[in-house]
Parts: structure tokens; sequence; C-alpha cells
């Protein structure tokens, strides 16, 4: 339980800071396998720290979508919007991409309240 704890800590720290970096703005919810809520039509991207601008603006122009912010903090990471319902399947083309490091749905954290064991 307390691997869990500290698993879900680091998630929940982690999404806090990417809302950060990226704002607060209110689109459309939706919510993946997992339930977590996700902002439809939207990616997030990390690409690798050596990567340009022009290189990230070529990526995106060559895997599809359009950026909608780059985090103030981290040049390299940028929401893309993408088609609504299509996230999955731009996820995984920028995933291939061989200057990115991650990519994913752009998920939402949530602060929870639960009783301890």
């Amino acid at each position: 339980m307390k691997r869990y704890r500290t698993v879900l800590a680091v998630l929940v720290l982690t999404s806090a800071a990417a809302i950060a970096c990226f704002g607060g703005k209110k689109e459309a919810e939706t919510t993946g396998d997992t339930g977590a809520a996700f902002k439809a039509g939207e990616i997030v991207v990390l690409f690798k720290t050596d990567t340009t601008f022009a290189e990230i603006d070529a990526a995106v122009a060559s895997a599809g979508g359009e950026i909608s912010e780059r985090s103030a903090v981290n040049a390299a990471r940028v929401i893309i919007k993408v088609p609504v319902g299509e996230e999955d399947i731009y996820v995984e083309k920028y995933a291939k991409l061989k200057n990115v490091r991650a990519a994913d749905k752009n998920y939402e954290a949530k602060a929870f309240t639960g009783g301890g064991d």
C-alpha cells in the first residue's frame, strides 16, 4: 500500500506541475480507460531538451495537429490540438518520432479526499 501511495503522489505532483506550466484553461473533458479526465482534442508532447523550435514545428507539421501552447517552464513541452476522438492515434504518431521523449493525452490532475488505512 505504501508503494501505491508513493506512485500516486508522484503522479499527482507531476500532473499538478504540468497544469501549472500550461495554465488552467477549461476545455471539453472526457475520461479514458482508467477513468482519469483528459481534455478532448489535446495531447501533451515532451520533446528531447536539445530539440529546437524549428525541429518541433517540423515534427508537428509532419505528424499532424497544431501547437496550441508551449510551456513557459520547458520549451520542449507543448500541447497539441488534434481531432477530438483521435487523441490515441496522435499519441502513437508522436511517440514514434526520434526527438520525442514522451507523448500522452492531456490529463488533468484532480485532488481527491479519501480515508487512510
